[in-house]
C-alpha cells in the first residue's frame, strides 16, 4: 500500500499487462520453496487526458494540478497524485469522482478520463443583532474560492460573481455600530504566471476602536500584507513556503484602555513572516 511492492513498481513504469503468480516448487519439512513467475507484458504509454464534468471550473485549472502527461509512461502513483490534487482544490464531490483508463492494445497507449462533478465552494458567514447601549451588531462575510478576476467583464460566468480560474475572493465586515468595526480583504491567485505553483495573495485589515463617549480615546490600526508562496522540491513537492510582507499602521487619540504606555500618536510596524508547512492530502479512493 505504500508503493514499495513489486506491483506497483511495475505499475509505475507502464506494465499495465504485469502480472506476478506465487508457485509452491518444494516443500521439505517446515519449509517452503517459493517461486515467484513475472509475466511483464509490453510497456503502456498516456496517448490523451480528458477531464469532463467541469461546469464552471475551466479546465486549465484542473490539467494544471494532474501529473500525468501525454506521451509519458503510465504511472498508477501518478493517477492517485492526480486525483488527490484535484480534491484538495475543493470544487468537486470526491464521492463521485471517477478515473477510467480505456485501453488501446495494438498502439500501446492508454486514455486517462477524469470525470468530476462541480459543488458548491463558497462561503458565506451573516450575522446581526441589537446590544441595546452598542447599537446594532452584525457581521458580513463572503468567500469566493474559485473566483476569475479575468472574467469580471463576462457575465455568463457569475454566480452571483465570476468563476472559474481557481482565485480566492474574501470579503469580510463587522461592527457594534458605536464602539468596533473591523473590515478585511484578501485575494489570492495560486498560480502567478500561470506556469508554477506560485501563490500570489493581497490583502489589507483595518479595525477601530471607539470609546470616547466613555472618555477612554479612540484606536486605528490598518494593515496591508502580501504575501508570495512557492511549492518546494526537498524534502519532497508536499512542502511548500510562504513570505509575506506586512505594513501596519497604528493611529492612537487620547487612547487608554488594553495596556498601551503612550496614549497619542501614529507609530508603524514593518514585518516579514516565513512559513513553511505541508500539504494535507484527502485519502485517494483508488485501490
Amino acid at each position: 500500500m505504500d508503493g514499495r511492492d513489486i506491483s506497483s513498481l511495475y505499475l509505475d513504469d507502464g506494465y499495465l499487462a504485469f502480472d506476478i503468480t506465487p508457485v509452491e516448487i518444494a516443500v521439505d519439512k517446515d519449509s517452503v520453496d517459493i517461486e515467484m513467475r513475472i509475466f511483464e507484458g509490453p510497456q503502456f504509454t498516456v496517448d490523451n487526458i480528458v477531464i469532463k464534468g467541469n461546469d464552471r471550473t475551466n479546465e486549465h485549472i484542473v490539467r494544471r494540478e494532474i501529473r500525468t502527461r501525454p506521451g509519458a509512461k503510465f504511472s498508477r502513483s501518478d493517477i492517485i497524485r492526480s486525483q488527490r490534487e484535484i480534491i484538495n482544490l475543493g470544487y468537486f464531490n470526491p464521492e463521485s469522482l471517477g478515473i477510467e483508463n480505456p485501453v488501446n492494445q495494438a498502439r500501446g497507449t492508454v486514455n486517462i478520463e477524469y470525470q468530476l462533478e462541480e459543488k458548491p465552494s463558497d462561503q458565506l458567514e451573516l450575522s446581526a443583532g441589537y446590544g441595546g447601549f452598542s447599537g446594532l451588531i452584525g457581521t458580513l462575510g463572503v468567500v469566493f474560492n474559485n473566483f476569475s478576476l479575468a472574467n469580471v467583464k463576462d457575465r455568463s460566468t457569475w454566480s452571483p460573481l465570476p468563476q472559474g480560474d481557481g482565485q480566492k475572493l474574501s470579503i469580510r465586515l463587522q461592527s457594534n455600530s458605536r464602539f468596533f468595526k473591523s473590515y478585511n480583504f484578501s485575494f489570492t491567485e495560486p498560480w502567478l504566471g500561470g506556469k508554477k505553483p506560485r501563490s500570489f495573495t493581497i490583502g489589507a485589515v483595518q479595525t477601530a476602536f471607539d470609546y470616547s463617549l466613555q472618555g477612554s480615546g479612540k484606536l486605528k490600526i490598518t494593515r496591508g500584507f502580501i504575501g508570495l508562496g512557492s511549492q518546494l522540491k526537498w524534502p519532497d513537492d508536499f512542502f511548500s513556503s510562504n513570505t509575506t510582507l506586512n505594513i501596519e499602521q497604528i493611529n492612537l487619540d487620547n487612547f487608554r484602555s488594553g495596556g498601551f504606555a503612550i496614549t497619542k500618536g501614529k507609530f508603524n510596524n514593518f514585518s516579514i513572516k516565513q512559513t513553511f508547512y505541508k500539504k494535507q492530502h484527502q485519502r485517494s479512493a483508488i485501490p
